[in-house]
């Protein structure tokens, strides 16, 4: 759990040294994160954090002490889905579940990869 905990924050603080000031970076819960960009469209967004997906994909963690007594080193990857206001949603709650299932879809189709909200999703 120490392990997934550093992770976790690790991420968070790579969120927020990435976005803008003026965007929301949050944890919303266990392992997910939500980003709210401003003045920002969908394309935009897919860009944005498939770049922040293969930088922070590189960063190397290491984990607790092996039976050798060598700490292992490992990396990480992550999976998301991006909602757009207003087409996807028009509220918070709707968004969010518009972008959780363009996340599944990314999850199912291999993650390591950041997926739009299909029409029929939204």
């Amino acid at each position: 759990h120490d392990v997934g905990d550093h992770v976790l924050k690790t991420l968070g603080a790579y969120l927020k040294q990435t976005f803008r000031g003026e965007d929301v970076v949050a944890r919303w819960g266990g392992e997910e994160f939500v980003v709210g960009r401003y003045d920002a469209s969908k394309r935009m967004a897919i860009q944005r954090l498939g770049a922040f997906l293969e930088t922070f994909s590189q960063h190397v963690f290491t984990g607790a002490n092996n039976a050798k007594g060598t700490p292992p080193s490992f990396q990480v990857s992550f999976s998301g889905g991006v909602a757009a206001y207003p087409a996807d949603g028009n509220d918070v709650q709707t968004l969010y579940r518009s972008a959780d299932k363009a996340l599944y879809r990314a999850k199912a189709g291999g993650r390591h990869q950041i997926l739009p909200v299909e029409k029929a999703e939204g």
